[in-house]
C-alpha cells in the first residue's frame, strides 16, 4: 500500500500549475509529468493509492466548489482508498509524538496544529501498513523516517521514456 499526500493529489487531479522544489530549494521541472508517470506504474501493477482522511480534508479545502465533483471522482473509482483516522492511526500517532518530544526535548516543534495533522497523516500510512508516502513536506520526511515509512519527493520521480496512456486520465480531467 501506499499513500498520497495532497501535494501528490492536486498535481494528479487538477492541472494548477504548482511551484514544487527539490531537497536544495531547486525548481523541479515537468512536476505534473512526473506524478502521472507514477500513476501510470502504480497502475499497472495494481496498487491501491491510500488517502488518509486529513489529506482528503486539506484537498476539499484547496478545491473549493469543485471539490464534491472531485470527491465523487476518488470515490467511484477502485484506484483509491480513503483511509480514516481511527484507533489503531491514533495510538500510531500517540507514540510518534512522545518520540518528536523525546528527540526535541522542550524544544518548540513545527506549529503544532500542522504537526498533528502531518502526524496524523503518517499514523494512518503506518497504520495501514504503507510502505511508502509520495509527499513534498520536509516535515513529513522526517515523521516518516521515524517510524519506518519510505517518503518518495516529486523530485525523486522518474519521467516518462516515451508517451504512455495514462489510466488515471478519468481522475485527472473531464
Amino acid at each position: 500500500m501506499i499513500v498520497f499526500d495532497t501535494t501528490y493529489l492536486i498535481v494528479l487531479l487538477e492541472d494548477k500549475a504548482l511551484s514544487i522544489k527539490d531537497r536544495k530549494d531547486k525548481p523541479v521541472t515537468r512536476v505534473h509529468e512526473r506524478v502521472r508517470h507514477l500513476a501510470q506504474k502504480l497502475s499497472e501493477s495494481n496498487s491501491i493509492i491510500c488517502v488518509p482522511t486529513p489529506v482528503l480534508a486539506e484537498f476539499m479545502v484547496r478545491a473549493g466548489d469543485a471539490g464534491q465533483e472531485l470527491l465523487k471522482r476518488l470515490t467511484n473509482t477502485s484506484k483509491f482508498n480513503l483511509a480514516p483516522f481511527g484507533v489503531k492511526a491514533a495510538i500510531e500517532a500517540a507514540e510518534l509524538i512522545r518520540t518528536i518530544k523525546d528527540e526535541q526535548k522542550g524544544q518548540p516543534i513545527e506549529t503544532w496544529a500542522k504537526a498533528k495533522f502531518d502526524i496524523q497523516i503518517v499514523a494512518i500510512a503506518k497504520a495501514e501498513n504503507a510502505s511508502v508516502i509520495y509527499a513534498e513536506d520536509p516535515h513529513m520526511e522526517a515523521h516518516g523516517k521515524r517510524v519506518g515509512i519510505d517518503i518518495r519527493r516529486i523530485c525523486d520521480l522518474s519521467l516518462p521514456t516515451g508517451e504512455t496512456d495514462n489510466l488515471f486520465s478519468d481522475l485527472s480531467e473531464e
